[in-house]
């Protein structure tokens, strides 16, 4: 149940779970990337296609922005953000469809909800084909806002 969107988006209330599907051309998301850090009701995305990583990677770069684990090293990872070791607001996480953590990613989710930080999610998969199986992560996930590019 998504709203397909034409970026450039503009959002009359703040959308941070906002359930948004773009699709968009490759031009528009580096666009849209580049002006989210003027927006304050967006705090996850979701970059999905063939360039997402490549689009991920240079958002990260731009931001200095910190990279999560998404395996075993994903603890280690969460300890640091609440021990705020790193002083980014910006957080990047690639391929999160092979999340081993399920419960740790969702306690990083809500701490950077809590503390409205960024965090970009880049996948080659749909949020929909994610194996995800604890019910509160599924739910977070579906709500996010999604770029296909």
């Amino acid at each position: 149940m998504f709203k397909q969107l034409v970026l450039p988006l503009i959002y009359s209330e703040p959308t941070d779970f906002a359930c948004v599907k773009v699709t968009t051309t490759n031009s528009q998301a580096i666009t849209w990337l580049k002006n989210w850090n003027d927006r304050l009701d967006v705090n996850f995305v979701c970059l999905v296609g063939s360039q997402a990583i490549l689009f991920a990677s240079i958002w990260g770069i731009e931001n200095q922005a910190c990279h999560l684990s998404n395996g075993q090293r994903l603890i280690e990872d969460w300890y640091s953000l609440i021990e705020q070791k790193h002083k980014s607001k910006c957080y990047v996480m690639t391929n999160p469809e092979f999340i081993e953590e399920e419960e740790v990613f969702l306690y990083v989710i809500n701490f950077i909800k809590e503390r409205c930080f960024r965090l970009l999610l880049a996948s080659v998969m749909s949020t929909d084909r994610w194996n995800i199986t604890l019910p509160d992560l599924k739910s977070r996930v579906s709500t996010m806002n999604v770029i296909n590019c």
